[in-house]
């Protein structure tokens, strides 16, 4: 056991090597490059773990990312501006982490040499985050700039220290009455006390705004001495409020003062704004005096609140007590008692809630207790209410009594507020025991606390008063039902139902079933089935049967759909629509195609293809259940309708669709908006669509949208277009009018092979012309009217594709497709049990050694359209049936000769068996695979691919962030990482051939002689595989441009296709002689020990130039690319 642990500890220690080694000698320009192409990044260990490596870099790394600044719309410098940012805030949230200052000297140099003023601004609203004193010389030499000020002085006032106040405060000498005014409000914002007598003086400027922020500064700052000259100033205002806001700040000062515990001062100015502020334009000033007293009084100042509730104004009435709190002595409230009763109705509610939570008793007998008697409602009503923050034992009697004597509708709503407040589900016997004493309105306030309490064991009290009384108390009741429900009343339930008249009556009993059902697991079905079998009115069930969505209840569904009134026929169609599974869609949409009704028609059509888009079918589904209603509308609208609901349905073949009406006049609008809508990737998702077909739609579409976003949406279009893969994508194998690109089948291809060329030309002349007898094209789709068992295939070869295909048969129908002119992908009538299709269509109905039968069942009822997706790669198929898994690559075997594997490359066949059937909508999209992708004399010279299309078993490494899709080789970073991808192999002399795709700033390398650990590039030796044309490697060395081999021979520039478009490169080996030949043209052609004999161009150590042997990698520095036709020739061989 313990031999083994360490086995496997080395395994993981060797493995993780791997995936870290690095270029660590990277120089700063490379270094600042790869950071910044990663950012932003998607979590947040990724941003700490970058902006750690930016402080690592040290101030000239920092400085290099400021230099990619420029100002607003003259360039595009976003990741230098993320960067800088982020690394401010990491910064300076992390103290520890500044090390030094190093981000924040960056910055002040950078702010140094800056020319533009909006880069300035950029730089000091960074030093926010990370400024110290280090940057008060600096921040202060821009205080008099008219442009620059504001930026110094937020930075100043964020570092916030006595130098920076300092500075600020030197700076309000500027004569400049808006800089002085920002200057002096800044100073009060820190405190600075200091400042003190400066403000003074300040306060007798001629500028008012430079008055009213010297006041308030020095209210900020609360010193004692600045009581003269604030009081000063709000007398000359005569306590109003004027420009300067003297009042303002003459309150502010006396909370300051408060705050700091200076208790006498504030005092003062408290008494100063009760002797000077009585009008009612005041008195929201005097209030703050109030507020001031109390807090600093307690209950002396008691009197005085007291003498000032007296006050006519109502809002300075409740601004006074609630300076008095909630907190009160027991003598407190006995005199806010006795004010009580003095106290008129208007202020009576005002001083019941300031004692309403008091526990003291006289409040409860001397106020609430008088208040819910008095002939004021709105002291009654704040009575009742305050009864909420009572003993519950001594407020319900007085509750249940409220409510007994309640004559307006503000009583009853306060009491039910209040029960709810005080009554729990325990409490559902005591509130049903009082129904009998209140009256109707009484009554509906206890049934819905009761309901709100789910009072289920009340169930047959509250039935009880259905019919008994008013229609206000049974309605109340009925909407109680679902909350008092419980399984034991079901049957009572179907029998409200039955007897419900009115329409909220009824759904509210068939709520309470439904709830009941949903929770029963078919448990009713029985009795629901029953009830509906005697119901008089039938339509009052159809929703709870929506509920059951079986198969009984959908056909009892179905006949009222089809025998019921039109009442009736509508509310089985809202039933349908509430179905709980897919089941319901064939009769939503045989009514809305069959129904002469208008109103019915459209409401079926509606809930059909709203039921399509809420379903949990595949997209290739709904895409064929939404497209399938087109022929059926009517009108323009229901037209659009159609198109708008594949809106979300990002298929290529929704894009096909809803191409086919770009060229309608009326419909064209919708068609490239909806068009768009399928082809663009969701926000936050890779989902878009590509290809030259996409491209062609698109880009057709884009000129025809309209609406108040149509100018946004076109940028993205444009965006989307400049961006997209340059490949062809799913390309059409049939136009849809004529065979052309079809042929009919002569025999199967090792007969084939067998004939002579004259003898094959003469087959195939002969099943030409049977094609045209046995085959036929009408509206789109290629449909067999022969008798007999006559194939036509491709009259192109296929070796790895991906297939799209659209099919449906009649009764009995038998029918498949054949890959690379081998049987074959099938397709049958489910219902011929006879023959085992019962399994479904979609297997690889030939096979005997690998899996024959689909994983499940996906078909569409026969004469429906179904979708095939289809993908081969080698000899493995993959097959998804209306986008349901049903083969899951598995090998096709070879039928004409099993002892032979699937031919590399072959036609694609559509096999008649002699029934009737359809194909339309065929589109292939070829992949391009390991060896079937070198040519001809490759093969000779005797190279070999190191792709085999389908996984990387030849290879070592970073299989995480490497990945194959469709034979190429994606990278795919996952949290930035610079894992390598190796080959298994060594190799000294070589031929390597290889295609690239770039995305911008991509960043990779070709290492070769290299080992498995250590820096690849120095070890080995590295050939820069880089878009050197991007921004953020503008200086670069000679020696860092794509195919250089890095540090050593500088390659020649010029010769990359643009970011986006493939591109092919060779590189040979001999000894120590390299050529890189990219996309026909040599870039680099030299001895790297030759190159090298005077010392390196990098002038670093290359111990990787000594070595003649090693593996090939790809050095991944974060950056998605792609790579394919990845082959090689062994030149030591």
């Amino acid at each position: 056991m313990n031999t083994l642990y360490k086995i496997t500890s080395v395994l993981m220690l060797f493995m993780g090597t791997l995936a870290i080694s690095a270029q660590d000698n990277r120089t700063l320009d490379t270094k600042v490059a790869d950071i910044l192409m990663q950012l932003p990044t998607e979590d947040l260990d990724h941003s700490d773990r970058l902006m750690q490596e930016i402080i690592d870099l040290g101030q000239d790394g920092i400085l290099k990312i400021t230099d990619k600044l420029v100002p607003l719309g003259s360039g595009d410098d976003t990741k230098a501006r993320y960067a800088i940012q982020s690394v401010a805030i990491y910064s300076g949230g992390e103290e520890s982490l500044i090390q030094n200052g190093v981000v924040e000297n960056a910055l002040l140099k950078a702010l140094g040499s800056a020319s533009n003023n909006e880069v300035k601004t950029f730089l000091m609203d960074r030093l926010i985050y990370v400024g110290t004193d280090v940057s008060v010389p600096v921040l202060s030499k821009y205080l008099p700039n008219n442009d620059l000020f504001k930026p110094a002085l937020a930075a100043l006032t964020a570092i916030g220290t006595t130098d920076a106040s300092l500075a600020i405060l030197e700076a309000t000498e500027i004569g400049d009455v808006n800089k002085q005014a920002a200057f002096i409000e800044a100073l009060g914002a820190l405190r600075f006390a200091p400042a003190e007598e400066v403000l003074k003086a300040m306060v007798n400027s001629s500028s008012k705004i430079v008055q009213q922020r010297a006041l308030m500064a020095l209210a900020e700052i609360g010193s004692p001495t600045s009581y003269e000259v604030l009081e000063k100033a709000v007398a000359g205002s005569n306590y109003q409020l004027d420009d300067t806001k003297s009042i303002i700040a003459f309150i502010h000062y006396g909370n300051k003062l408060q705050k700091k515990g200076n208790k006498d001062l504030s005092n003062t100015v408290a008494n100063a704004l009760l002797k000077n502020c009585k009008i009612d334009s005041q008195l929201h000033y005097r209030s703050a005096g109030i507020h001031i007293l109390s807090a600093n009084e307690g209950p002396a100042f008691t009197k005085t609140l007291l003498k000032e509730s007296k006050n006519g104004n109502k809002n300075y009435v409740g601004a006074v007590l609630d300076a008095a709190g909630s907190d009160l002595s027991s003598t407190e409230v006995a005199l806010w008692v006795k004010q009580y009763k003095k106290s008129s109705a208007e202020i009576k509610p005002l001083i019941i809630r300031m004692l309403g939570n008091s526990e003291e008793a006289v409040v409860f007998d001397k106020v609430i207790l008088k208040a819910v008697e008095d002939k004021d409602v709105a002291v009654r009503e704040a009575g009742i209410k305050s009864l909420s923050y009572q003993d519950k034992n001594k407020a319900l009697p007085v509750l249940f009594n409220s409510l007994k004597l309640a004559t307006s509708p503000e009583e009853y709503t306060a009491v039910e507020e209040t029960l709810l407040r005080l009554c729990d589900a325990k409490d559902s016997q005591l509130l049903a025991g009082h129904l009998p004493n209140v009256n109707e309105a009484g009554k509906e306030v206890l049934i819905n606390v009761l309901a709100s309490r789910n009072a289920t064991d009340q169930f047959d009290t509250l039935v009880g008063y259905i019919g008994t009384g008013s229609e206000n108390v049974s309605g109340a009741v009925y909407k109680a039902l679902p909350s008092i429900s419980s399984d034991k009343d079901f049957s009572a339930l179907m029998s409200l139902l039955n007897k419900a008249g009115k329409s909220e009556n009824i759904k509210n009993a068939q709520q309470a079933i439904l709830n009941i059902l949903d929770a029963s697991n078919g448990k009713y079905a029985d009795t629901v089935f029953k009830e509906y079998k005697v119901a008089t009115d039938k339509s009052k069930l159809l929703p709870v049967l929506a509920s059951l969505s079986n198969q009984e209840a959908l056909e009892l569904v179905s006949q009222r759909l089809s025998t019921g009134n039109d009442n009736e026929k509508l509310i089985a169609l809202d039933a349908l629509s509430s179905w709980k599974n897919n089941d319901a869609l064939p009769y939503l949409f045989k009514t809305a195609t069959t129904t002469t009704d208008d109103a019915i028609r459209k409401n079926a059509f509606d809930n059909y293809l709203a039921k399509v888009r809420k379903s949990d079918y595949p997209d290739d589904q709904k895409l064929l259940l939404v497209r399938k209603l087109m022929p059926e509308a009517k009108t323009l609208a229901e037209k659009k309708q159609v198109l708008s609901a594949v809106r979300n349905v990002k298929t290529f073949l929704s894009l096909i669709f809803v191409s086919e009406y770009l060229n309608d006049e009326e419909l064209v609008t919708t068609a490239s908006n909806v068009a768009i809508a399928i082809a663009l990737p969701t926000p936050g998702k890779q989902d878009g669509l590509s290809g030259e077909v996409v491209r062609d739609i698109v880009s057709k579409s884009i000129d025809n949208l309209t609406g108040p976003d149509s100018q946004y949406i076109k940028i993205d279009v444009k965006e989307f277009l400049d961006k997209m893969p340059s490949d062809k994508g799913f390309v059409a194998i049939f136009n849809g009018k004529d065979f052309k690109g079809w042929e009919g089948l002569v025999k199967n291809p090792i007969a084939r092979s067998k004939m002579s060329a004259r003898k094959l030309a003469a087959e195939q002349a002969k099943a030409n012309e049977q094609m045209m007898k046995d085959w036929y094209i009408e509206n789109g789709v290629i449909g067999f009217k022969g008798e007999g068992y006559n194939n036509i295939c491709t009259i192109k070869d296929y070796g790895d594709f991906e297939m799209i295909v659209d099919w449906k048969i009649t009764n009995g129908g038998d029918s498949g497709i054949y890959l690379r002119g081998t049987p074959q992908v099938q397709i049958w009538d489910i219902a011929r049990v006879d023959v085992g299709a019962q399994v479904g269509s979609g297997g690889l109905y030939n096979n005997q050694k690998h899996e024959s039968k689909p994983l499940q069942v996906a078909d569409n009822p026969i004469d429906e359209w179904n979708t095939f997706r289809i993908k081969m790669v080698g000899e493995r198929v993959t097959v998804h049936l209306n986008g349901v898994l049903v083969t899951d690559n598995v090998v096709l075997e070879n039928y004409w000769d099993r002892k032979q594997a699937i031919f590399a490359k072959e036609a694609i066949e559509l096999q008649a068996h002699g029934e009737d059937l359809g194909f339309r909508n065929i589109y292939v999209r070829e992949i391009g695979s390991g060896d079937e992708q070198l040519t001809e004399e490759e093969k000779k010279e005797g190279f070999k691919s190191l792709l085999n299309g389908k996984d990387l078993d030849h290879w070592v490494g970073n299989k995480t962030d490497y990945v194959m899709e469709n034979n190429e080789l994606l990278v795919r970073p996952k949290r930035g990482g610079h894992g390598n991808l190796f080959t298994a192999e060594e190799y000294s002399d070589f031929i390597f051939r290889f295609d690239f795709k770039l995305t911008p700033g991509a960043n990779n390398g070709l290492g070769i002689h290299a080992p498995l650990k250590g820096d690849a590039a120095y070890e080995g030796k590295e050939l820069q595989i880089l878009d050197d044309t991007a921004e953020i490697y503008a200086n670069l060395k000679p020696y860092q441009y794509h195919g250089s081999v890095y540090g050593i021979i500088a390659a020649k520039r010029g010769a990359l296709n643009p970011v986006g478009e493939w591109n092919s490169q060779e590189v040979i080996v001999k000894g120590n002689h390299i050529k890189i030949t990219l996309n026909g043209t040599v870039i680099v052609d030299g001895d790297w020990k030759e190159a090298s004999k005077n010392g390196t161009a990098d002038h670093k150590e290359h111990p990787g130039l000594e070595r003649n042997t090693g593996h090939i990698g790809f050095l991944g520095h974060g950056a998605e690319l792609a790579f394919r036709n990845i082959r090689i020739k062994d030149l030591s061989k």
